[in-house]
């Protein structure tokens, strides 16, 4: 009724043989030679006392009791596993999941790495690729929380260091592990905080023989609250903690060994993704609703980013003249620069306008034709064009930060086609 073997028979051996006692908890005692012995997992030459406990005390998982799915006695459809609600690590997991090959051999770690479970199910793609945890099981879904080790549905379950034997060999194609604190040479500490050593556990394993490694965690830590508005992410309270710090407390992944070997690494935030590159860790995309300057660079510390290339969609420190203009009259009117969001929407109500004044009404229809005239209209987010795929398409602006400030260093042309 367990949900694996884990490493008891191990720990039981090596108790026993350097002269300790094994003291085993169960539910039941039952008679002598009735147990299917490929079911014994730890022998009884190898305990010295029984404790009876109550169900409450045998709990399958912590504070779960059994649930049959997880042990393989039976299956349960797919639609019974329930949505899990969007916050800031489904997001994470929603833009991990895009990191799943078909086919692929994955591991997933504790955190927000567990809900990419939830997310494939969601999604009907579980059985498009083969999730696995260390404790021991292959396929099925990967629960997370208390109950993180097991899986319903597993197709495999299997020793906890058999598990590892294939981690180490290089088996996994993917492998999603939790995000605690990042150097900008790509360097990853997980295992030591202050006087807290919570230990590497089987990271090291993993990371270093994975085929790619996707890191999953919030941007920031302790308090952070967001929420999902009109397709857009929206911080309500930022973290105190930062994360992307200049240099880590311990090592327990290292960017320079992983960048020497070619080893494909993305850290997934809940608002921006970096990829691990040459010549360190690389800024490559924002949320929707996602500030560069206020959200991403002032969340880091200020080593971090010092030097660093983007591409963002608007800055306030931009010499065009129109997002001067919008910039003063914005900063007149509310007394801050405007954000991302800010200018963004300004843009599509721009757009809007010069569709009204095309079509020469308010007449839906008449809009939306005349949406798809639209070349070439200045706008903060830059120069706005009709795409041929139904999109609002824009220039880009290339920026350099110095001092901690994005500076303009050139404006890309987006291709409508």
């Amino acid at each position: 009724h367990e949900i694996g073997p884990i490493d008891v028979t191990a720990m039981a051996q090596a108790c026993r043989n350097s002269g300790g006692k094994v003291i085993v908890q169960v539910e039941k005692v039952v008679q002598g030679g009735t147990l299917d012995p490929k079911l014994v997992a730890i022998p009884g030459i190898y305990v010295d006392a029984v404790v009876i406990g109550s169900a409450e005390d045998n709990m399958q998982c912590l504070g779960t009791p059994y649930d049959g799915s997880l042990t393989g006695e039976y299956r349960i459809p797919m639609d019974a596993i329930p949505a899990i609600p969007l916050d800031a690590k489904k997001i994470i997991a929603r833009r991990a999941a895009m990191e799943l090959p078909q086919d692929a051999i994955v591991n997933l770690g504790t955190g927000a790495p567990e809900k990419i479970a939830n997310v494939a199910a969601e999604e009907g793609i579980s059985d498009k690729m083969t999730l696995t945890v260390e404790a021991g099981s292959i396929a099925g879904v990967p629960m997370g929380g208390t109950q993180f080790g097991a899986s319903a549905n597993a197709m495999a379950i299997i020793p906890h260091n058999v598990q590892f034997d294939f981690y180490q060999g290089g088996g996994l194609d993917v492998a999603f592990l939790g995000l605690a604190e990042t150097a900008p040479n790509g360097d990853l500490n997980v295992s030591k905080f202050g006087t807290r050593l919570a230990g590497a556990g089987g990271f090291i394993d993993i990371t270093q023989n994975a085929k790619k490694v996707v890191y999953c965690g919030t941007f920031t830590a302790k308090g952070l609250k967001t929420e999902c508005r009109d397709g857009a992410l929206v911080i309500t309270q930022e973290g105190a903690k930062k994360k992307f710090v200049q240099q880590v407390e311990h090592i327990t992944f290292s960017g320079k060994y992983a960048v020497e070997v070619g080893q494909p690494v993305l850290y997934i935030t809940e608002r921006a993704v970096f990829e691990l590159r040459p010549d360190g860790v690389t800024l490559i995309e924002i949320a929707p609703g996602i500030d560069l300057q206020t959200q991403v660079l002032d969340q880091m510390e200020p080593e971090y980013v010092e030097g660093w290339y983007s591409a963002t969609d608007f800055v306030p420190a931009n010499d065009d003249p129109v997002v001067k203009t919008f910039v003063e009259a914005f900063n007149a009117k509310y007394g801050i620069d405007p954000e991302l969001y800010a200018s963004a929407y300004y843009g599509t109500v721009k757009a809007l306008a010069a569709a009204i004044e095309i079509a020469g009404s308010t007449d839906h229809e008449a809009v939306n034709d005349a949406l798809t005239q639209i070349k070439d209209l200045p706008a903060p987010t830059g120069t706005m064009t009709y795409g041929a795929h139904g999109n609002m398409i824009h220039s880009l602006v290339i920026t350099q930060i110095h001092d901690l400030k994005p500076s303009v260093v050139s404006t890309v042309s987006m291709d409508p086609n």
